[in-house]
């Protein structure tokens, strides 16, 4: 009989008088499990590898990789640095990158580029145009 106890999910598995033995584990804790799957691609260059590994932690496909003497060099783009997976992982993306595909430094660059105040300069002397009774 399946219970949650405390937010857990738990079977109870043994009843004994006033006291009952609930297993918390997975139902397929010790079971031997069976996987069938596809290898779609091979990922060859450091770039493309790069970018799995990217994609794999963050979920968007391309980000802008780099590969100079032995430093990858990622530019992030300015929506990733507001995802919580990104921040969480960043770490830890740059120790497998190391670990696993051999590079000796990993810059991640984040790039804020200047919000355009022409729009906003325009509309102020259109508005004082107006106001001086020009059309």
């Amino acid at each position: 009989m399946g219970v949650e106890i405390e937010g857990k999910r738990g079977v109870v598995t043994k009843v004994i008088g006033r006291r009952a033995r609930v297993d918390f584990n997975h139902p397929l804790a010790g079971k031997e499990v069976t996987y069938e799957y596809t290898i779609d691609e091979k990922l060859e260059g450091d770039v493309d590898k790069i970018n799995g590994l990217l994609s794999l932690y963050t979920g968007v496909p391309e980000i802008e990789v780099e590969v100079e003497d032995k430093t990858a060099i990622i530019n992030i783009p300015v929506a990733l640095s507001f995802n919580q997976r990104w921040l969480m992982s960043k770490n830890r993306i740059a120790s497998e990158i190391i670990e696993n595909i051999g590079m000796k430094n990993v810059k991640f660059v984040e790039t804020y580029p200047v919000e355009s105040s022409a729009p906003a300069e325009e509309a102020e002397a259109e508005s004082e145009d107006n106001d001086s009774g020009e059309e």
